[in-house]
């Protein structure tokens, strides 16, 4: 983590503990309350379905498709970061690195619906945290998708970053000069230098049980 110290890694750490203490230090009038648990649980789904934005910057599918289903149910509006690096079949060179933000609103497409994940991969991660036994049946018989990625580095993360907060105040403001639905998803590759953001038309399907649903059936 950026703000992260030697003593912190040493003490093993949480990382929302020490970003609270960091916005306390800064002297800023931010209130955090850091809450260091899964997602989803009992705990972290009240929160977040308490908040008027919401911004995801978890490194897995589970969470990832937990937050959507929490945005849809309570009806906010949802920033979802993500970085993807690859290296070669073989290790070494990085052949594909790229920052993505896709805005999410309750009734258009999901992360789902976009194919930001599969829904095998969705089952598979599942498996891993709930049923390891199981899941690892499935890896001796080949049926998990087996990824060739290396862990994300510090630039691509805060590019994602910057992306969210940028289209946020763009929607807040309306400073720009392309209609905002074109923003539905933004990427900019570092291994192929170019930015790219596209629209996402039609309605959540995958999801569409989950909108506007509230309590009834979003408790995980």
């Amino acid at each position: 983590m950026l703000v992260s110290r030697n003593q912190d890694a040493e003490l093993k750490r949480p990382k929302v503990e020490r970003a609270a203490e960091w916005i306390e230090e800064s002297g800023l009038p931010t209130r955090v309350t850091s809450i260091d648990g899964l997602v989803p649980s009992d705990t972290t789904t009240t929160a977040l379905s308490e908040c008027d934005v919401i911004f995801g910057c978890v490194d897995n599918v589970v969470a990832r498709h937990a937050i959507n289903k929490i945005a849809c149910a309570y009806l906010i509006p949802y920033f979802d970061l993500g970085v993807a690096i690859k290296s070669n079949r073989n290790g070494g060179d990085i052949r594909h690195a790229v920052s993505r933000c896709h805005y999410l609103q309750p009734d258009r497409p999901c992360l789902l619906d976009r194919e930001a994940y599969s829904s095998e991969r969705l089952a598979e991660e599942s498996y891993r945290q709930d049923d390891p036994e199981f899941h690892k049946n499935l890896k001796e018989l080949g049926y998990t998708q087996e990824r060739n990625e290396i862990q994300a580095v510090m630039t691509l993360t805060m590019q994602a970053a910057v992306m969210a907060v940028d289209d946020l105040m763009a929607r807040l403001h309306g400073y720009r000069v392309d209609s905002n639905r074109n923003f539905d998803e933004q990427e900019h590759s570092f291994t192929h230098t170019h930015y790219e953001h596209r629209a996402h038309a039609g309605d959540n399907f995958a999801l569409r049980n989950f909108v506007a649903a509230g309590d009834r059936h979003v408790r995980m």
